[in-house]
């Protein structure tokens, strides 16, 4: 669990300071304690104002790069995760209901 800390630390001093990014959620395996020491990380990073996903994603993968275990990103809008969150049978439901919030912005 020690090793899980302290990726969640690198993962967080990865995205911390980011203007847009607004919350950091681990979810998935990683986040019920289920996954491999090796396997990958779900993150969803909630990011202020619209969002392109795809170049965001890419943005923020580079400032992943050294974190040390495969990511799986999911960017999003603050509005778009905050209509989902609370509906069922989504991603950000998933995240909202059974992820760990690694960071959220002051």
């Amino acid at each position: 669990m020690g090793n899980m800390a302290a990726i969640a630390q690198r993962i967080v001093d990865s995205l911390r300071g980011d203007g847009l990014v607004e919350k950091v959620i681990l979810f998935g395996a990683q986040a019920k304690g289920e996954g491999e020491a090796e396997g990958d990380w779900d993150v969803m990073v909630v990011e202020s104002g619209a969002v392109d996903r795809r170049k965001e994603g890419s943005r923020l993968m580079n400032k992943l790069s050294g974190v040390g275990v495969g990511i799986d990103l999911v960017v999003v809008s603050r509005e778009k995760f905050d209509y989902w969150r609370e509906r069922t049978g989504n991603i950000y439901y998933e995240a909202a209901t059974a992820g760990r919030v690694l960071y959220e912005a002051a």
